[in-house]
């Protein structure tokens, strides 16, 4: 009886020797707990200004998508026209150019957040150009953040000069444990035009593991990114790593962002 007793004893030290080698416990789930939007919008603003190839481009995406700001200092039943930063007041100051409903214009002041500075775009409208600001952070937003969920970021991806199939990798290391998190992510063009080489999908494996934990979105019909989303929920312990693979398109530059989100 004790021999049994000891075979068993040994039987479970071995299986937890094992489970604990192992970084990750699988969990099948679909779910996607979506990379925070003002971050998206944040980064994508500040390399507007500070444009990966380093030139200016006006059409980059933005938080306003060619439409009039949700926010403005225009009364209700009047019309927006334009928005300019007041750069001789101040660096956060602008001004909304607005129309009565008889033609007469007028302004109205607004002032950015804390911590940004205005920063002057034009937007290519139907018939002519809309003259528009955004709000862009005083520093380089930070690549890797810790919130209460997890962990998420963006890695910028540099413009592919070699003509054909390209494959790229980035790859994420874990700052701290989380415990069911679900992976995804989300590559977006800085230019807004390209399309994602369709012969590399973007996906994400578990460093080490023959363990994909995210697969591109195939009803993903944004022309101007590829969404990756959780296939399963993962253990994941401080110093892990994530290699995201994707293909771009011949120069074509883009943002790569992910969440590593526990549930």
């Amino acid at each position: 009886m004790v021999t049994i007793t000891l075979k068993v004893l040994a039987g479970v030290a071995a299986f937890l020797a094992i489970a604990n080698a192992s970084p990750a416990e699988v969990v099948p789930s679909d779910e996607s707990h979506p990379i925070p939007q003002e971050f998206i919008d944040g980064v994508l603003a500040y390399f507007k200004a500070h444009p990966l190839n380093g030139t200016a481009k006006r059409d980059m995406g933005n938080a306003l998508h060619k439409r009039v700001p949700g926010e403005h200092g225009c009364d209700h039943d009047d019309h927006w026209v334009s928005r300019m930063c007041l750069s001789d007041v101040g660096p956060r100051e602008y001004e909304d150019e607005c129309q009565d409903e008889d033609g007469e214009e007028y302004q109205a002041d607004g002032i950015c957040p804390e911590l940004t500075y205005c920063s002057e775009v034009i937007e290519r409208g139907h018939e002519h150009q809309i003259h528009d600001i955004i709000c862009m952070p005083a520093t380089p937003p930070r690549e890797d953040n810790i919130g209460t969920k997890g962990q998420y970021g963006y890695r910028t991806v540099q413009a592919v000069n070699q003509r054909g199939v390209t494959e790229l990798e980035k790859s994420i290391s874990l700052q701290e444990d989380i415990a069911g998190a679900s992976v995804s992510g989300h590559v977006r063009s800085t230019d807004r035009t390209f399309i994602i080489d369709p012969a590399n999908t973007l996906t994400a494996n578990l460093h080490g593991f023959q363990l994909n934990v995210c697969k591109e979105d195939k009803g993903d019909k944004h022309h101007d990114s590829r969404i990756c989303k959780p296939t399963r929920r993962v253990n994941l312990k401080k110093g892990n790593t994530i290699d995201f693979t994707f293909g771009l398109s011949y120069q074509q530059s883009g943002i790569l962002f992910y969440g590593i989100l526990r549930s």
